[in-house]
């Protein structure tokens, strides 16, 4: 897949995050992690690395730059945290209506990132 191969999936995945959001937060949630991930992988694919085989936001993020700025790695950390909450009925908490605005927010957040490096405009 070519880099504007990803930023396609991304883009659908974050289009139906937002449609799901009050509705469905946990398929939101699940929605937002998947266009991040394809985000980051696409800018990884751009610069020439094979991206990880690896839903960890804060490793991609880190092998996208090497001392990337604090506000990125506090997104990719969020996202993580909510991940498995909103995927696996085990977890202790499930997110609620303010965990899909922050989970919206840091996606919105690495989204830009993204799309700033690979020339894209802001949607």
């Amino acid at each position: 897949m070519n880099w504007q191969d990803w930023v396609e999936f991304a883009e659908e995945n974050y289009q139906a995050a937002l449609e799901n959001q009050e509705k469905r937060g946990l398929t939101a949630i699940l929605l937002a992690h998947q266009a991040a991930e394809k985000y980051l992988k696409a800018l990884l694919v751009y610069t020439e690395q094979l991206p990880e085989r690896s839903h960890d936001l804060v490793l991609l993020v880190r092998t996208i730059e090497e001392n990337p700025a604090p506000e990125l790695l506090k997104a990719a950390r969020e996202l993580n945290y909510f991940l498995p909450r909103a995927r696996y009925p085990t977890q202790q908490q499930r997110p609620n209506a303010d965990s899909v605005q922050v989970v919206m927010l840091y996606t919105a957040q690495l989204r830009a990132f993204a799309r700033e490096h690979l020339g894209l405009p802001q949607l």
